[in-house]
């Protein structure tokens, strides 16, 4: 086993909770609007929920929906519980979303929500910040999980919607393909697989669901790079030993 494998590895012993925001899905597993749970309890590092936790079956929505599904059942088999949430309308949703996201270490959004051009993703970011910025920081992955390919336009108007007071403090800047952070943020841009052929540029940021959960994790071991290097070289050497 390599030092990147043992990295990601590494990442799974933090990363152990994801929440997947989208109006747009298919079957299985999915909350939605008012029933969004006030928070996630986070389990015992190295637990893992089992293959067979219950889902519960909702109706299919039309168009081309996000396969929860398969997204629910591949982070199962990688030991990462993942809830997928279907966001209404209201104007409470930003506060559960937020509550909901306070324990989970992997935060994916959808950027058109009810065709907002991103508002509903903005807000949440900027509430998830302010929440994390009140503790101290901690390590937290953001995900937006889009089919709009601009993600330049997405990266500014999210620093936009955070005052600038708060991306001084923290360092909060768009570096190498992300937004990154001083106290543990760190936002990604990955794209939708569809049928629409996209600019060869874009290949390596195109993710399909059932590869969404192991992509995260892999960029959840690059949100601290030198405490998750510390970790695998711990594992190195007790498997040394």
């Amino acid at each position: 086993m390599d030092f990147i494998s043992d990295q990601i590895n590494a990442a799974k012993l933090f990363a152990q909770t994801m929440i997947v925001v989208d109006d747009d899905t298919s079957t299985s597993g999915e909350v939605r609007g008012d029933d969004i749970p006030a928070n996630i309890e986070t389990p015992g590092r190295g637990a893992a929920l089992g293959a067979d936790q219950d889902v519960n079956p909702i109706s299919e929505n039309s168009g081309d929906p996000l396969d929860a599904k398969a997204l629910i059942e591949q982070s199962l088999e990688l030991g990462l519980i993942c809830s997928v949430l279907v966001p209404s309308k209201t104007d409470q949703v930003v506060q559960k979303v937020a509550k909901a996201a306070e324990r989970a270490d992997i935060v994916s959004l959808d950027w058109q929500m009810h065709r907002d051009d991103g508002d509903l993703a903005k807000k949440i970011i900027k509430k998830i910040v302010d929440k994390d910025s009140k503790s101290g920081g901690r390590l937290r992955l953001v995900a937006i999980y889009t089919g709009v390919r601009d993600r330049d336009r997405i990266f500014t108007d999210i620093l936009t919607e955070l005052p600038e007071t708060t991306r001084q403090k923290y360092g909060i800047r768009i570096a190498d393909d992300c937004i990154t952070s001083n106290n543990g943020l760190r936002v990604v841009w990955l794209l939708k697989e569809t049928n629409v052929a996209i600019d060869p540029s874009l290949g390596d940021f195109q993710v399909s669901e059932k590869n969404l959960p192991e992509r995260l994790q892999m960029e959840f071991a690059k949100l601290s790079q030198g405490l998750l290097s510390n970790v695998a070289l711990e594992l190195q050497l007790f498997i040394a030993l």
